[in-house]
């Protein structure tokens, strides 16, 4: 409305070619199994776990504990593609027709990492958020590229929806959920 455009799901998803799915949930895989490193592999690890009792505290309070597999569904498929559609296609694509495609990445990027750091600190230390948040903030760079290079959306839909599959199975075990 206000770049007075169109918004069609065509203008966003571009074509559907399966590579661009398999691509996107070939990255998904690949951030999944760093998550998973960095959880048992890593100082990091304990960290987390000490900030699940926080998340599961905000879980138990919404009430979304007794619907947790709906939940963790709609945020995997549905905010996934709402993030996409902001940042990769209003955010990257509208800032890519103003500054350079390169400056375009970067600041859609650090974008998506802020918002991401202003959640995480909720829950983690500042200096996990931040760290937490940065990486969250690669994942964007990744999905502006892929949406840059395959003209659409899902390549990139794809990959953060198996990217929040991850986080929340992750979720769902240190809340003992599963």
């Amino acid at each position: 409305w206000i770049l007075k455009g169109s918004i069609q799901p065509s203008d966003w998803l571009g074509t559907f070619r399966l590579k661009d799915v398999l691509l996107g949930a070939g990255l998904g895989l690949v951030i999944v199994g760093a998550m998973f490193a960095l959880l048992h592999g890593t100082a990091l690890g304990p960290v987390i776990e000490a900030g699940a009792g926080q998340i599961e505290a905000k879980v138990r309070g919404m009430g979304v504990h007794r619907h947790f597999l709906a939940f963790a569904l709609f945020l995997s498929v549905i905010h996934s593609l709402i993030e996409e559609v902001y940042w990769r296609w209003f955010v990257y694509r509208n800032l890519s027709q103003l500054i350079s495609k390169p400056k375009a990445h970067g600041i859609a990027a650090l974008g998506f990492s802020a918002h991401h750091i202003v959640v995480l600190s909720q829950f983690f230390p500042l200096s996990t958020a931040i760290f937490l948040g940065l990486n969250v903030g690669i994942g964007g760079l990744l999905w502006s590229l892929m949406r840059d290079r395959q003209q659409g959306l899902w390549g990139a839909w794809i990959s953060h929806m198996v990217v929040d599959l991850g986080i929340m199975w992750i979720g769902a075990a240190l809340m003992g959920f599963i």
